[in-house]
This record gives structure tokens, sequence and C-alpha cells, in this order.
């Protein structure tokens, strides 16, 4: 990776950190923060007092007067080992740091996507994976419907109609369910989003305005008077609105007359 050609200069920084150095001072200090930021280690300058003179192209004293300003002004970070000297600008130094955390960090990020994306291609999926990919295609599969075409609902689990059954106990749930289709053949503009509410809040408003005589077998229906077989023509238009006069279409009309024959034994003609 290439080094940054220029590094962020603060003008007023430079202005109020360096105003109490001499002006011999100032030029070495700019001259040093030139050869910190083309080091290796970014921040920092080493050598002897003799290299850094020939580096910054003046003389021993000059460097000895210097470090020691620097030192002593706090501007910069002063080490002496023997004849060893750093010097070393913090900001310059901590950025370089923070730089160089970044990078790693980013490139763990990456190679940790690299491998995730090598796994997906050779790992099986493991047992769970697959058994929560069942139970989505499950319930994909038995999600409810309205086909348009049998004019019926399809795609209705057998535990809704247990569970239906269970809180229901006043009517018959298959008699609801087919009053459900005659409404929505009656509404053709009336559809709903998710069918699977629209049958539950029936099945409630069912339960809730249930007859005495009501139940969800077979039996119970077919132990109904031919009196107890209420006009359900006259039910469907109180309930949904239709003037009393108006002719029912004749999908949903038929249908009455299935739930009627059927409440009263008699065999379907369909």
């Amino acid at each position: 990776m290439g080094k940054a050609p220029a590094f962020q200069f603060y003008p007023g920084d430079w202005v109020q950190d360096t105003r109490i150095l001499t002006p011999l001072t100032r030029g070495i200090w700019i001259d040093m923060l030139c050869f910190m930021w083309r080091s290796d280690d970014r921040g920092s300058i080493s050598g002897t007092v003799e290299q850094l003179a020939r580096m910054l192209s003046c003389n021993a004293s000059d460097i000895t007067h210097a470090i020691a300003e620097l030192s002593v002004t706090k501007i910069a970070d002063v080490t002496q080992r023997n004849d060893f000297v750093t010097v070393t600008n913090r900001r310059m130094h901590r950025e370089e740091k923070i730089r160089k955390q970044t990078r790693c960090r980013v490139e763990r990020f990456r190679n940790a996507e690299v491998k995730r994306k090598c796994n997906g291609l050779v790992t099986a999926p493991s047992s769970s994976s697959s058994s929560f990919s069942l139970k989505k295609e499950k319930i994909q599969k038995e999600k409810i419907e309205f086909d348009e075409t049998k004019k019926r609902f399809v795609g209705i689990p057998e535990e809704l109609m247990s569970k239906w059954r269970s809180v229901a106990p006043a009517i018959n749930i298959q008699s609801e369910i087919t009053k459900a289709e005659a409404w929505v053949i009656a509404n053709p503009t009336l559809k709903k989003s998710n069918w699977s509410r629209f049958l539950n809040n029936w099945i409630v408003r069912a339960q809730d305005n249930a007859r005495p005589n009501g139940g969800n077998n077979e039996e119970n229906v077919s132990k109904w008077p031919a009196s107890s077989t209420y006009n359900r023509t006259s039910s469907y238009r109180r309930d949904y609105g239709t003037r009393g006069d108006a002719e029912l279409p004749p999908d949903v009309q038929r249908t009455i007359d299935e739930i009627n024959r059927r409440a009263r034994g008699e065999a379907s003609q369909t």
C-alpha cells in the first residue's frame, strides 16, 4: 500500500504551539514533521545528533538546541538513550496508529466475508436449517387462499379446523366456511389480504350469534327440524345489507340452497 502523499496541517495549532520557539527551532521542527511523515515509523524520527544534523541540513549544535527546546516546551516527545535520540509528534503518531487499526479491522471483516461465502459454497446445510426450511415450506403450503376457479377456500390446515371446533362448539364449522365462501362470491371487490384472519373472525362472530340447536357435528345438524332451517336468504340479506327485493347472485343462491339441503339431511345436487 503506497504512502499518503500529504498530511493535514493545522495552522491554528502551529501558530499557538510554536510562538514560544526560536525561529531556528521552528524551522527545524517543520523539517522534522516532513521527515516524520515519510518515516517507516510514521510520527517519529530517530538517530544520533550527527545523523539528525545531516538529515535536516544543519549543524549538531543547532540540533541539540532544537531538541532541548522541543522537550522543555512539550511540543514533542523526546527520548534519549545513550547517544540515540527519538523525536515524536504525538498527533501524527496517534493518527497513524488509528489508521493502522482501522485497516486491520477492515481486512479482518473482508476475510471473514470471503470465508463465509466460501463455506456457503461447500458446507452442507445443517439439520436445524433444514428443519426450519421444511417448517417454512409447510407454512407456505398451508396458506389459506380463495380459489377463484372452484369458488371455495383451499389450504385450510386440519389443526386450524380442530381449533375452531374446540372454540366454537355451538356452530357447524364447515357450514360457516361455506357461508363465508358465499359472501366472498357476492362481494368480489372486497378481497382480503389475510384469509386466515377473515375466516377466524367469521367463526368467532358465528359462535357469538349461534342458535341453541347448532353444533359442530353432522349428528347435531341432522337433528334440526325442518322449521329450524331458517330462511338463509333473508339472513344473508340482513347480515350483508342486500335489499330485500334484490335478486342474489346465482352462485350465492346455489350455495345457500346447498346449505339448506344439508341442514335438512337431503342429498347434494352438485
